[in-house]
């Protein structure tokens, strides 16, 4: 293999850390959020208080099992 190729082969694989990082941050769910607000007139929450708001959402109900 070339030095090339294996630094294409390595860029891909940074690329690939960097997404799943993003998605198990929830970055990537912050920039979805973003981009349906993109062509509104509406402005979006900051990125704190959106977080704060799906937590707030996640923990309202408590589903117990016992």
């Amino acid at each position: 293999m070339s030095a090339r190729s294996l630094l294409h082969r390595a860029a891909r694989i940074v690329r690939g850390l960097r997404a799943t990082v993003r998605v198990w941050e929830g970055e990537a769910e912050y920039a979805r959020y973003l981009a349906e607000y993109a062509g509104t007139a509406d402005t979006p929450l900051d990125r704190g208080r959106y977080f704060a708001r799906r937590l707030e959402e996640r923990y309202r109900s408590r589903a117990r099992c016992c």
